[in-house]
């Protein structure tokens, strides 16, 4: 009832006989807020840095991060791998694995950086 009051739906309630259920309200919200957020996702940019770090051992480390235009992290990844490629193949490698991060979180407008 707090609730209700709170957003003044106790009107809606009381004089005009309609029930209205926190349920529907909170589930009313979210749907709005996803909507939002949708909206905004798909027209944003986001950037992926991606670098590599080779050591002694011949294991590589590679690793990238998603950015969107306010500079927040939206995905961040790293992996160990093995190989004896160029630095340009092992960049590259380290690159398409974080576009295919960027991609797998539902990103699409996305600019390697």
């Amino acid at each position: 009832m707090l609730f209700l009051k709170s957003r003044g739906l106790v009107n809606a309630w009381v004089f005009e006989g309609k029930r209205v259920l926190n349920v529907e309200i909170v589930r009313k919200a979210i749907s709005l807020i996803d909507e939002i957020e949708k909206a905004h996702e798909s027209h944003q940019n986001f950037k992926i840095n991606s670098d590599v770090a080779c050591f002694k051992d011949g294991s590589l480390g590679l690793g990238g991060v998603v950015r969107d235009s306010m500079g927040d992290v939206r995905a961040a990844t790293c992996v160990l791998s093995r190989g004896s490629e160029s630095v340009e193949v092992v960049e590259a490698l380290a690159a398409r694995h974080a576009l295919s991060i960027a991609i797998d979180a539902g990103l699409t407008r996305v600019e390697l950086v």
